[in-house]
């Protein structure tokens, strides 16, 4: 494959595991990638609930037992296929990847495992709705932990609420309990147009399975690609649901992020929560 004056090798690097596609392509800077099996949410065709949510919950309302085919029920241990699809979309090193798109199957029927009278699988790939295209929302993150902890509960103004990426899966009779802390997350906030923006505060709650970032890396849009903040300062606070501020020279744009690396990734701790998430001029 020949990329501008460099040639590459394709290589197929296929795995299904939370470690860190970015920590492989630094080991391996002149290699290709290319995913299997990379999202895992569960949908039903034709099922249309709960538009509201990034994340939902199962619902065992009888009548009511079929995931919807927003890409909004996430499963503990992988993502949706939304941030499978951006990950790709901001990777330049990335080759594509494999869409699991098994549907109808008998057996495995997750996530309604011995729920009688479910017996199909619910986890695929389904396609989506065309239509036109929707603005961003107002903030956005690439994994909710469940359907009360949105990314939009960052920017509603109440202090009681927020994002998280805090998930536990229950003990199945295919799987066991599950709950371990990603390596990196992100979170964002969107605009209409672009705007100026010097600083971002971010108030991160604290405690128990909940923990500062070990790092974070402030990038913004600048029309292409996310590229870094100039100059930033981060100022930590320590105490849950203070304001930490992450200033930096001002840029215009219409979307910043916060990429978040967890103190303790694959652990039952090191998860991230945000009460609240603004940016200054």
């Amino acid at each position: 494959m020949t990329r501008g004056r460099r040639t590459a090798v394709l290589c197929a690097a296929v795995y299904n595991s939370a470690k860190s596609i970015d920590a492989l392509h630094a080991k391996y800077p002149n290699t290709f990638f290319f995913e299997s099996e990379s999202a895992s949410a569960t949908s039903a065709r034709g099922a249309y609930q709960d538009p509201q949510w990034g994340n939902t919950a199962q619902d065992y309302t009888p009548g009511r037992r079929e995931p919807s085919s927003y890409d909004n029920n996430i499963v503990g241990w992988a993502s949706s296929g939304e941030h499978a699809l951006k990950k790709d979309r901001d990777r330049e090193y990335f080759a594509g990847q494999f869409i699991w798109s098994g549907q109808d199957c008998i057996g495995e029927p997750t996530p309604y495992n011995n729920v009688f009278p479910v017996k199909t699988s619910y986890s695929s790939h389904v396609t989506a709705t065309l239509g036109a295209a929707s603005p961003a929302p107002p903030a956005d993150a690439t994994f909710s932990g469940s359907a009360t902890t949105p990314p939009e509960a960052m920017t509603d103004d109440d202090p009681a609420t927020g994002w998280s990426n805090l998930a536990s899966k229950g003990a199945s009779l295919q799987f066991p309990a599950m709950t371990h802390a990603h390596e990196r997350e992100w979170v964002a906030l969107n605009w209409s147009g672009r705007r100026s923006v010097s600083s971002l505060t971010a108030r991160f709650t604290t405690g128990g399975a909940l923990s500062l970032p070990q790092s974070v890396r402030v990038t913004y849009w600048d029309g292409a690609q996310y590229v870094p903040v100039p100059d930033v300062r981060i100022t930590w606070v320590a105490t849950s649901d203070a304001p930490s501020t992450f200033s930096f020279s001002e840029v215009e744009t219409s979307r910043v992020r916060l990429e978040l690396t967890s103190p303790t990734p694959g652990a039952t701790t090191g998860f991230f929560r945000i009460s609240e998430l603004t940016a200054q001029t």
